[in-house]
């Protein structure tokens, strides 16, 4: 961007600290210039729309990450929302997004706040009861950082790719 902040742009750093050191001073490393240099491994910059490259830290060449150009844009597939269930996010928001695209700003936002306070009231009566929220397609357990299929996702994803091969 000619004028004001960089838009889509992209910089960081990979770094080793000590997990049992009392200090905890990697905490307060909340941005690039915050990492000490003999702490960094690599650094990468770019922009998310375009091309992220990295290098390893004490050299001079960059190596490309992802070049975005280069990449195919998959086809999105979906089902009809006559096929999906109610809770599916396009079914769900489609009384907001079919207003929207009428121009029915108003009624848009009657029906976004309605779907929201509907959330909240199952919330509130799941809290109520000390239920505590169970996802059907994802192990409940993020720590490890990557998605897990319950037996219920497992069988959807098929599900959904025979669908889609037939």
């Amino acid at each position: 961007s000619w004028y004001g902040r960089p838009q889509f742009l992209l910089e960081g750093c990979v770094h080793t600290y000590d997990p049992d050191s009392p200090k905890k001073e990697w905490e307060g490393w909340t941005k690039v210039k915050h990492v000490p240099i003999k702490a960094v491994v690599a650094t990468f910059e770019g922009s998310w729309r375009k091309k992220v490259e990295w290098r390893k830290a004490g050299e001079k060449g960059s190596n490309v990450l992802i070049d975005i150009d280069t990449l195919s844009v998959v086809p999105k597939s979906v089902r009809p929302l006559s096929e999906q269930l109610p809770n599916e996010s396009r079914k769900l928001w489609d009384g907001v997004t079919s207003n929207l695209l009428s121009k029915n700003y108003g009624e848009a936002t009657k029906i976004k706040q309605a779907i929201e306070q509907r959330q909240r009231d199952i919330a509130a009566q799941r809290k109520a009861k000390n239920d505590e929220f169970v996802p059907v397609y994802f192990e409940a357990d993020i720590s490890s950082g990557k998605p897990v299929l319950t037996t219920a996702g497992k069988q959807a994803l098929q599900e959904e790719l025979k669908r889609q091969h037939s």
